[in-house]
């Protein structure tokens, strides 16, 4: 947890359903969103620290903090950034929230049940906003402070866990944009700010296939 690998903590789905049974997650409410701006939005360092605070909020939820950790990454990092020293880092199970925020995980003929954060938590974790592009036009585009998860899993940076050249472009980034020098950036800008080179495709390729190994010499 405390270096930006993803990891799971998978309970089989049969320990949560009774006899004859089918484990079905919980109803949850979807968090707050940034929501909507208009065509040319760019974002104010005050707009950045709104979106900071109501993010300190979400993370409060037990569940929304170990999920993000779990996830590694650029998710993983921002929850670093805000929680600090106020998360209890060497608690790695279940919150009590796991009946009502699970993900459900099928495979092998097998079902596993973790905690998980939605698309929509997840867009809230990177500052994502909805940016009107033309004025009266109902269409929209993804602008955000940070890259999404699956941006940075096929970026240069990702290497399995949080490298110092990750840890490098983290810090100057947040500097740039506290400063007023960097804004958001939509999905395209981010995924040719951050493109892959081949080496680190290569990487990530192998740290995917050792993990799935893993998990299948383990459960099988």
């Amino acid at each position: 947890m405390r270096i930006g690998a993803e990891f799971r903590t998978l309970t089989p789905a049969n320990a949560f359903q009774g006899p004859g049974s089918v484990f079905q997650p919980g109803y949850r409410e979807s968090p707050v969103t940034l929501g909507y701006r208009p065509s040319g939005f760019k974002g104010t360092v005050n707009d950045f620290m709104n979106y900071y605070h109501r993010l300190k909020e979400f993370l409060k939820n037990p569940y929304a903090a170990h999920s993000s950790l779990r996830k590694g990454g650029i998710i993983w990092r921002i929850a670093v950034m805000v929680l600090q020293d106020t998360y209890p880092w060497d608690e790695v199970g279940h919150t009590v929230d796991i009946l009502t925020h699970a993900e459900l995980l099928v495979g092998q003929g097998q079902s596993f049940v973790d905690e998980g954060t939605t698309q929509d938590e997840d867009d809230l974790i990177v500052g994502m906003y909805k940016v009107h592009t033309d004025n009266g036009n109902t269409q929209t585009a993804d602008c955000s402070w940070w890259p999404r998860q699956h941006t940075w899993t096929h970026s240069s940076f990702c290497a399995g866990y949080w490298t110092p050249k990750a840890e490098s472009w983290f810090q100057a980034h947040l500097s740039n944009i506290l400063a007023g020098k960097s804004q958001v950036r939509s999905a395209s800008v981010w995924k040719e700010a951050l493109k892959r080179n081949k080496q680190s495709s290569i990487v990530f390729q192998r740290t995917e296939l050792a993990s799935q190994a893993f998990i299948q010499a383990r459960y099988h």
